[in-house]
């Protein structure tokens, strides 16, 4: 199980940051269920896409996770770390 807390949000969800979202593409996204946010200076697109290993309350591979996993940075850990203003 992962040891980072309780959100999940890495495992259910892929989070795209851009530099800016024109409002006519944002309300595309928007049309397809995908969450358009802003991320400091810019946006971020949060689209649902749970992990095949995601068991409903952490990683069923947590110790054998991909290197892309073990080296994701949590936005949400940085906040309550203070590194960071805003969660995602």
């Amino acid at each position: 199980m992962n040891k980072c807390g309780k959100c999940h949000l890495c495992c259910e969800y892929l989070l795209v940051p851009l530099s800016e979202i024109p409002d006519d593409a944002a309300e595309f996204f928007r049309t397809w269920g995908v969450v358009v946010g802003k991320s400091g200076d810019g946006a971020i697109l949060k689209i649902y896409s749970p992990c095949q290993h995601f068991s409903g309350v952490g990683c069923a591979i947590y110790k054998k996770r991909p290197i892309y996993c073990r080296e994701y940075e949590c936005e949400n850990r940085n906040v309550l770390a203070g590194k960071r203003s805003q969660a995602v």
